[in-house]
Parts: C-alpha cells; sequence; structure tokens
C-alpha cells in the first residue's frame, strides 16, 4: 500500500507519462475500464502500449490544482485527472470526482443512445435507461453499485469512502493527499466502421467534495468513430482550453435525474452539489 506521498508522486508521474496504460500499473487486460466502455475483446491489447495525440490541461480551482491529459491507442481513449489540494486552504477531506456521459450511435437525425455492457443486453440498457436525462445525458457509473462518485467506494462496514483499486483515489486536503481518477473507455469492435452509423461520446468530470457538495472544477473530453472503413479513432476537448469553472446544465441533469432514482429507495448514494 503506498503511503500518501508516494501515492502522490506516482500520480504525478503518470500524468506526465505518455503512456496512459501506466496509470493502470501496465495492466490493461485486469485493470481498466470498471464501467465496461471498453473495446469488446481486451485481450487483444498489448499490455503497454504507448498513447499517441495526448492532450493535457491544467487549471487553479478552489482550493488546489486540477490536472488532467487524455490520449489514445488503437480504438481505447486514455483520461486521467488529478486533483492536488493546497495544503492549509483545502478543509474537504473526502474530495473524489462525478462524472457524466453521452453516447450515441447513427447517422444525421438517427441517432440511439448506446450503454456501457455489452450491445444489445436488454436487462442492462433497461438498467442504464433509468439515469437518463431527456437529452441522453447520465451519471458515469458502475452497475447496481448505488455510487454516484468516479474513483472511490464504501468500506465493508459501510462507515467511510476509501479508495476504488484501479479506478481512483480518495483525496483529503488537510492531509494533502491527492483525488485521483482514470478512465479507460472505447467502442466495441462490432460496433463501428459497420454500418450502424457514427459512434460518439461526450463525458464530463468534475472534482467535488463529497461531504459538503462543493464543485471544485472539471473538464470535458470525448471520443468518436465514423462510420466508414478504416476511419480513425478520435479525441475531443481534453485540453488546456476545456476546463470547466463551472458545472454544466447537462452535468447537473444528470446527477438529478441520478437523485430521482437514488429518492426511491433503492439504497443509491444521492448527491446534491452546491
Amino acid at each position: 500500500m503506498l503511503i500518501a506521498e508516494e501515492r502522490k508522486a506516482l500520480v504525478r508521474r503518470r500524468l506526465d507519462d505518455s503512456n496512459f496504460y501506466q496509470f493502470e500499473l501496465s495492466d490493461p487486460i485486469n485493470l481498466v475500464d470498471p464501467l465496461g466502455l471498453a473495446a469488446d475483446n481486451p485481450t487483444t491489447q498489448p499490455a503497454t502500449p504507448v498513447s499517441v495525440n495526448t492532450r493535457k490541461g491544467s487549471h487553479a480551482v478552489p482550493g488546489g490544482t486540477l490536472s488532467w491529459a487524455l490520449g489514445e491507442k488503437g480504438d481505447t481513449a486514455g483520461f486521467v485527472m488529478n486533483f492536488t489540494p493546497d495544503k492549509g486552504k483545502c478543509a474537504c477531506t473526502d474530495i473524489t470526482f462525478v462524472q457524466v456521459v453521452k453516447s450515441t450511435q447513427g447517422t444525421g437525425n438517427n441517432q440511439v443512445t448506446t450503454f456501457p455492457g455489452k450491445p444489445g443486453d436488454k436487462d442492462n440498457e433497461d438498467y442504464y435507461k433509468q439515469f437518463l436525462t431527456k437529452d441522453g445525458w447520465m451519471v458515469d457509473h458502475l452497475k447496481q453499485s448505488g455510487i454516484p462518485f468516479y474513483g472511490v467506494k464504501r468500506d465493508h462496514d459501510n462507515t467511510k469512502w476509501i479508495d476504488l483499486p484501479g479506478v481512483g483515489t480518495l483525496g483529503n486536503g488537510p492531509a494533502g493527499v491527492d483525488a485521483t481518477m482514470s478512465d479507460l473507455p472505447g467502442f466495441a469492435s462490432t460496433q463501428v466502421r459497420a454500418g450502424k452509423g457514427d459512434a460518439n461520446a461526450t463525458w464530463e468530470v468534475f472534482a467535488i467534495c463529497i461531504s459538503t457538495g462543493k464543485v471544485l472544477g472539471g473538464v470535458t473530453w470525448g471520443t468518436s468513430v465514423e462510420d466508414k472503413a478504416g476511419s480513425p479513432f478520435l479525441l475531443h476537448g481534453g485540453g488546456d482550453a476545456d476546463f470547466l469553472a463551472d458545472p454544466t446544465q447537462e452535468w447537473k441533469d444528470a446527477v438529478a435525474q441520478w437523485n430521482t432514482v437514488a429518492n426511491q429507495g433503492h439504497g443509491y448514494f444521492p448527491f446534491n452539489p452546491k
């Protein structure tokens, strides 16, 4: 187990490294894409590919600094984000992230929402549909986890928030511990360049304080593949200019829809941003 300073140094090295799979400890097969958005046959991916088209950004936010990086290899993106608290200026002890996503496929006005997991899995799609806003956004989360936060989980006794191994770490301002998250989504190979329309996905992720609801700042990023043979896997956003100081309407709507489901008594944790 890494102590706080070792963990912070490791995260910073990962943000500076062009090998985004290094953020997953060079083990993309076992540790990447906990939300089931990656390519449908991850075993074909090399263990330590070098990503290309790297984009980075960093911005001062309330109580600290937000840093992020985005790259790609084949049909998989690599996104990492890090909130570094200013010791003595950040009182929050439970810093993490809330990420929302909109994923579609089709052409022109014939766009349909695509969901995490295996394409065509009706039970899976029915589960995620309850979290969709009218514009097709939803909180990016582990199925049936009941948690809207990206990179943390509850401990065994359900008394506190802890790191989610391979996905993220819980930040602590007074202790000077960074909050981190990573995501490596891709499109299923059977769904792209196969006459089913262009594939597009956009994410908006914000660092937040769980206990107070304070939103600290975020960024937007995305991927796309045109529906034609040999079309490239494209990155969108993820640069310094894509910083978001305040939550967008689609982010707020997705969180509100999450709370609508949570308030129905399913044992889901609500989150009320302020």
